[in-house]
């Protein structure tokens, strides 16, 4: 894992009171798979699954990729791929 996303990972725990394993974290390749990931670990926590948690979720964490990265909000997408898009790791 590049130190990007290292960072990026670090932020968003911080963010949402989560520890994001690192075999959860190395199988996901979009943001979606990312969002998915900190949503089923949210639900673990307590928080109910729904369209709203996903949403907000997914809006955070754009926000947070964007303050990671210095990448503008139309620069991602749920189909965005760490390595490539968002980082240049690998």
């Amino acid at each position: 894992m590049g130190l990007a996303i290292v960072e990026i990972l670090m932020a968003i725990e911080d963010h949402f009171g989560i520890i994001v394993p690192e075999q959860g974290a190395s199988k996901c390749i979009t943001v979606a798979d990312l969002q998915m990931e900190i949503v089923n670990l949210l639900v673990q926590k307590g928080r109910q699954r729904s369209t709203q948690l996903e949403t907000e979720v997914y809006r955070d964490l754009v926000k947070i990729i964007v303050d990671q990265t210095g990448l503008k909000p139309a620069d991602i997408s749920s189909e965005s791929h760490w390595v490539g898009d968002i980082t240049n790791y690998g």
